[in-house]
């Protein structure tokens, strides 16, 4: 109880910043504050927004102990609300009974200390004179012997901060919360110890930091503190860190202390760009019917000269310009004032052909077929369509080897050529270049005694003679559908119901097994199909499942949900895999670097691997669809998916754009899904890579990647950023930029677990 009353002590409206037990800091004697080993985490936390029953103060209290925090910084004066001159500040923060006591911070520095926890104060300048700041800072420093004083909202004169600072003990120190332009005016003045930048990111902190010896610390508003502060532990790149929690915020970073524990294993990368000059687009004289062109390349002499303008060089020695195009020959000369290079645009413009006949397009070699033909697919994933002239317009994907019956030859133009599709009995359509067409009578598919006149066949059905269920260690069911050929299965997920329909197919009277995953199915039968509707178990909720098609049976496998674990490995027991795009031959997006810098496919392994080490380090197994500079195929890659099931899959990329465009506007990360149950990992991993690098969330999208379309695990396909434009290029092959990137996904990973 005693401990409870020092708790409820701390409950009142109070902002807090706080920082981490380990830190260890150095009073020089100059009073100049250093920190070594850890850097400075504070947070601040506007306690009274806690009264509320959704956002308790013991949570947020709660919050401040479990991440081994040590210090509290109070804040005196919110608003306009004037600080009193008189020792012990009755009076501020009115309405508050806690701050009108005398001997408020006596008390609070008392119950801080028992909790082994120190006592910064913050004065918010807002609305004080000059002498109620040189007071408080008087009183603060000398009367409660503090270690710091902070100075938020400041709107005095430099020269005003010398007498400010003169009020301090030498064991005090003044630190200033401001803006750039603050920043810019008291940069390397001797009286003050540091600085909590409220307007700088993290490329602009580093470039900052290099120019002072004084304390910098960034004030956070968003989550990528956590990730900061994991690469400023293991790669030393910051300070400190300040991050406001209001309204319950302080739910969104638990991971500090995951943050803080520094990680000897991890992989480290040299990625670099060249400092050659080298026009990397184009190389050669170009024609475009496009009214602009992209010209990017490298070099080391601070600026290049394009045409008799000058253009700066980026600090990793990457340039790229947008030119605009006149109609016909558009000479372009770049050089850097040591090396050149020339080359041609031709900008052709469209002239519409008016009444001209246009041409009739040719046919390709495909057959029309009669109704009842038998076709059978031979791709790894044959998709059956609902719009035979659009690839997106996805109903269902079959194995390679499924046999199907057609119902009807239909025309379609696909790819500037008229073809055939074929309808299926489903009402979906296969296009012919994705099957081969079988002898009209097969071993599987015999004539029915009934002949029909109208000039086709008609086949017997293949029948399901016997459905067995296969009970896996790890709770995992298999369903053993026994059938006398290979049949087209589909099929649709929804969180209440797993449907799969056999096309041309019937089933015999047999017995059906139950599972742990369905309380109930049906089974309708049709002169088309067989459909099997299984209404699912929430308290054993499905993960996804599987499909596969073999000669005689069809494999249904039901995944069960994977749970995190209550502990400093969340991830225990959870396998993740990782596909790094591209690689071997496959360079991927080539970049404004070009060769001259980390290719796509570079970056793509680079993050895999940073993100392994991070994902390993939270418990999970993580399989790789490629460690090196190989190149496995897509249908490499999906038959790893289905071979080896993981609990996720995400496919890692970095995306570009025509050169016709301007692409130093080209900017951000997205992500693709395809499956309804993979939207959350897309949405998680959009927000939480975002918030980690700093970059444009450009959200998360429905798309018709091959690596995709599986239904075993939510699987994804994350674009990390433009390698086109030279800005975001330069902060996507640093390893602070990857392991930002990887932190982010991480993270999205144990979320995506929790929605």
């Amino acid at each position: 109880m005693k401990k409870r009353r020092r708790m409820a002590f701390l409950y009142t409206a109070v902002t807090v910043i706080f920082m981490l037990a380990s830190t260890v800091f150095v009073f020089n004697s100059d009073r100049r504050f250093s920190i070594k080993n850890q850097p400075f985490i504070a947070t601040e936390f506007e306690f009274s927004y806690c009264r509320s029953s959704e956002y308790s103060s013991e949570a947020a209290f709660n919050y401040i102990l479990s991440n081994g925090m040590n210090t509290v910084i109070l804040p005196f004066n919110h608003g306009t609300e004037s600080l009193v001159a008189a020792e012990g500040f009755t009076g501020v923060y009115q309405g508050n009974s806690a701050y009108e006591k005398q001997d408020f911070i006596k008390q609070l520095k008392k119950s801080l200390t028992e909790e082994k926890v120190q006592l910064y104060v913050m004065v918010d300048c807002r609305g004080l004179s000059d002498d109620n700041i040189l007071t408080a800072v008087k009183t603060l420093g000398k009367n409660y012997a503090l270690p710091a004083v902070v100075l938020k909202n400041y709107n005095g004169s430099p020269e005003f901060l010398q007498q400010i600072s003169a009020q301090l003990p030498k064991k005090c120190n003044l630190f200033m919360m401001c803006g750039n332009s603050l920043l810019s005016q008291t940069a390397g003045m001797p009286e003050i110890d540091g600085y909590i930048c409220t307007e700088m990111d993290y490329s602009q902190y580093n470039l900052f930091k290099s120019t002072t010896q004084q304390t910098v610390m960034l004030h956070y508003n968003t989550s990528s503190l956590e990730s900061d502060i994991f690469v400023a532990t293991n790669f030393g790149s910051l300070d400190g860190a300040v991050v406001s929690l209001y309204n319950g915020d302080y739910e969104k970073h638990t991971g500090l202390e995951y943050a803080l524990a520094k990680n000897d294993s991890l992989p480290l990368f040299n990625l670099s760009v060249s400092q050659d000059f080298t026009v990397t687009y184009p190389t050669k004289d170009v024609t475009t019917y496009y009214s602009g062109i992209f010209i990017t390349g490298t070099g080391a002499q601070g600026t290049v000269n394009i045409n008799g303008t000058e253009y700066a060089i980026r600090h990793d020695g990457t340039f790229g310009v947008y030119l605009e195009l006149i109609e016909g020959e558009n000479p372009v000369t770049v050089s850097d004032g040591v090396g050149s290079k020339s080359f041609t645009v031709t900008r052709k413009v469209y002239k519409s052909t008016g009444n001209a006949v246009k041409k009739e397009l040719p046919w390709d070699e495909s057959e029309k077929l009669n109704r009842g033909r038998i076709i059978r697919t031979t791709s790894q994933l044959t998709s059956i369509l609902s719009d035979p002239e659009d690839d997106s317009s996805i109903i269902a994907g079959l194995d390679s080897g499924t046999k199907l019956i057609v119902a009807e030859s239909v025309e379609a133009v696909r790819g500037g050529v008229k073809t055939y599709a074929y309808k299926l009995t489903n009402g979906g359509y296969i296009p012919s270049e994705k099957v081969e067409i079988l002898d009209e009578i097969t071993q599987d598919y015999k004539p029915s005694k009934k002949e029909k006149t109208d000039g086709y066949t008609v086949y017997e059905n293949p029948v399901i003679t016997a459905v067995n269920q296969e009970k896996l260690e790890n709770g995992d069911r298999i369903l053993h559908f026994s059938v006398n050929n290979m049949p087209g299965v589909t099929n649709s997920f929804s969180p209440d119901k797993l449907t799969v329909v056999f096309m041309d197919t019937v089933i015999e009277e047999i017995p059906f097994p139950k599972t742990a995953f369905y309380d109930d199915y049906t089974v309708t039968q049709t002169e088309n199909y067989t459909q099997f509707d299984f209404i699912l178990n929430q308290s054993y909720p499905l993960w996804g499942y599987d499909i596969k098609s073999e000669e005689g049976t069809v494999k249904l496998y039901l995944k069960h949900t994977p749970q995190l674990k209550d502990s400093d490995k969340p991830l225990e027991g959870i396998t993740v895999m990782l596909d790094a795009g591209h690689g071997g031959k496959d360079s991927g997006a080539l970049g404004v670097a070009s060769t001259n810098g980390p290719l796509e496919k570079d970056l793509n392994l680079a993050v895999a691997q940073a993100t392994k080490a991070i994902l390993e380090s939270k418990g999970a197994t993580v399989l790789m669809t490629r460690e090196d500079d190989t190149f496995p195929t897509l249908d490499d890659r999906r038959n790893m998916v289905r071979d080896l099931k993981p609990d996720m899959f995400i496919a890692i990329h970095h995306n570009s754009m025509d050169y016709s465009y301007n692409s130093s506007k080209a900017r951000g990360s997205e992500c693709y899904y395809f499956t309804h149950q993979s939207k959350n990992l897309a949405q998680a991993l959009a927000n939480n890579v975002t918030a980690s690098t700093g970059r444009l969330n450009r959200g998360a999208f429905n798309g018709y990647y091959y690596v995709t379309r599986t239904d075993i695990c939510p699987s994804v396909l994350m674009e990390y950023g433009f390698m086109i434009n030279p800005a975001e290029f330069s902060t996507l092959y640093g390893n602070t930029d990857i392991y930002k990137a990887a932190y982010g996904t991480a993270q999205a990973v144990i979320q995506a677990f929790n929605i």
